[in-house]
């Protein structure tokens, strides 16, 4: 060997040779192949025998035997059917239940609505708090009121402090 380098391929100055990984690719791919097609014969095969060993039990049963599969059968259908027939029962009654409470929710609005109507119309709206003075003599005449209103209130002195004090000298100035 004099150094001279070697036909090997694309790759063969890299050094890789690349036969054997191929080999060993086809021989995986082939064995995977394999396992599949024998996987399904062998799974077919398999659910051949238990029909035929399922059939050849039918067979073998007496005229009493059959008729005691047919009632259990029987049986079980009909109990499938009463458990289809209270799950559908269950579900009506729910939506009953829930149309119910959705018509009281909106008779309870309506009912709402017209007594906020019966309000506005039999009492005008005379509320200091409902607008806001513009000027500072109506402005000291709304504080007097909520004055007055605060000291009718049966309030005790320790939730006095939750109150603000309305100062007629310095709230209003701002308004001149």
């Amino acid at each position: 060997m004099s150094g001279a380098p070697s036909d090997g391929g694309p790759l063969g100055q890299y050094g890789i040779n690349i036969g054997p990984m191929i080999i060993g690719w086809v021989f995986r791919w082939l064995r995977g192949k394999l396992d599949i097609w024998m996987g399904g014969v062998l799974s077919r095969a398999y659910i051949r025998r238990k029909a035929e060993r399922k059939e050849a039990k039918k067979q073998n049963m007496t005229e009493e035997e059959k008729a005691e599969r047919k009632m259990a059968k029987a049986e079980r259908k009909a109990e499938r059917a009463a458990a289809r027939d209270r799950e559908v029962e269950e579900e009506l009654q729910r939506y009953k239940w829930r149309a119910a409470q959705i018509a009281k929710m909106k008779e309870e609005e309506l009912q709402r609505k017209e007594m906020n109507a019966q309000k506005t119309e039999s009492s005008p709206q005379t509320s200091s708090s409902s607008h806001i003075p513009t000027d500072k003599k109506h402005a000291m005449a709304a504080a007097a009121e909520l004055r007055r209103d605060h000291q009718s209130d049966n309030v005790d002195d320790n939730d006095k402090n939750s109150y603000t004090e309305l100062n007629s000298e310095t709230a209003f100035d701002d308004l001149d």
